[in-house]
């Protein structure tokens, strides 16, 4: 269950399948003194594929089983499985789908809003893939659902300018957020981010933070009044009080 009242969060980078560290950040988070009411993780999570990630699995289950004390979502990111996780969505209207019963960790369904730890968040999971071409399509690679769709980002715009969450958690990062990738600012998805975080300062809304993951990079910015996080590799993570 995730806990709407306000309290401490951990944003967690990309994980890539490692269970060894998910494990750390959890252990990181049990011993701090006054623990996180959850842990929101940027996506490349990377569980219940139908290979390569039995030993993360086997960690849900045995969350599922024992009990767990924190709370993970994960908004997902490019490497994770899609089909899964929309066909789990369909099957609720809920916006928190819990990806293995009682195991306390979550999917946010892309272009939701949702409160944890009494801070409102805006979700948007998915990112390209610049690897596809090593990847094996239902096995480790789900071109089809990888990035939002149009529809789902024009959705999220309003949504978002509606409900005007305190912070954006997203796998890739606006334009305005520069990286060195090759075709990344032609890319549709990181262009129409970046189209509506300036569209939506015209309408008197701009978010505080932007937590973002994909580019492997723990570090800060400050682009049109809004403070944005790059969450670290294997799951470097910002705390927030």
């Amino acid at each position: 269950m995730i806990p709407r009242t306000t309290g401490k969060l951990l944003y967690a980078g990309d994980l890539h399948i490692r269970r060894k560290n998910l494990e750390e950040i959890v252990d990181d988070a049990m011993a701090m003194p006054v623990r996180p009411n959850a842990i929101i993780q940027v996506g490349d999570f990377g569980l219940l594929w139908p290979k390569y990630t039995d030993k993360m699995d086997a960690y849900l289950h045995e969350r599922a089983k024992n009990g767990y004390d924190i709370p993970i979502v994960t908004c997902g990111g490019n490497h994770d499985n899609w089909d899964l996780f929309y066909k789990l969505a369909g099957q609720t209207t809920d916006d928190l789908i819990e990806l293995v019963p009682d195991s306390g960790v979550y999917y946010a369904r892309r272009g939701s809003v949702i409160e944890i730890g009494g801070i409102s968040h805006g979700f948007m999971g998915g990112a390209m893939s610049t690897n596809g071409h090593a990847l094996t399509e239902g096995v480790d690679y789900w071109p089809n659902n990888e990035e939002p769709t149009q529809a789902e980002l024009r959705d999220f715009f309003d949504k978002v300018l509606d409900e005007k969450p305190d912070t954006i958690v997203t796998h890739e990062a606006p334009r305005s957020i520069h990286f060195d990738r090759r075709g990344r600012n032609s890319n549709k998805t990181v262009r129409m981010l970046d189209d509506m975080f300036w569209n939506w300062q015209g309408f008197g809304y701009k978010p505080k933070r932007w937590y973002f993951g994909h580019h492997h990079q723990l570090k800060k910015w400050k682009v049109g009044g809004t403070r944005f996080f790059g969450c670290g590799l294997h799951g470097e993570y910002w705390e927030r009080v």
